[in-house]
């Protein structure tokens, strides 16, 4: 084998190992908007690492606790797996699959949910 063949074969092993660790370094940041009658209750936003859960609970005055865990889905697309709990019963365990940026709303009752996802790529 020459040099050049060599040289080659390291750089591509090295794309390629860099490649798939830069894809399980992603970070997300998810807004989460509830409302109750149309009334905005809260609205935090976690900061969150590819294929780990963060929870946001506030089962004190609201009564919910959000569990959503974020994974990179082809297209550019953003897979949320999630539990939804109101006032200690699991009403929802959708997975949910939106664009970078996207959103989707869940609706119980007189309460209403809306996550978006964006992939985070550091600043604000």
């Amino acid at each position: 084998m020459t040099h050049l063949m060599r040289f080659l074969l390291a750089l591509s092993v090295f794309f390629m190992f860099s490649l798939s660790a830069a894809a399980s370094d992603r970070v997300y940041r998810i807004s989460i908007d509830i409302s109750e009658n149309g009334k905005n209750l809260t609205s935090p936003t976690i900061v969150v690492k590819e294929g780990n859960s963060a929870v946001i609970e506030d089962s004190e005055e609201y009564g919910y606790k959000i569990s959503v865990t974020p994974t990179a889905a082809r297209g550019g697309n953003i897979l949320l797996s999630s539990v939804i709990n109101i006032s200690g019963s699991d009403v929802s365990s959708p997975n949910i699959l939106v664009k970078d940026g996207g959103e989707t709303i869940f609706s119980y009752g007189n309460r209403s949910i809306r996550l978006t996802a964006y992939e985070f790529k550091g600043g604000s």
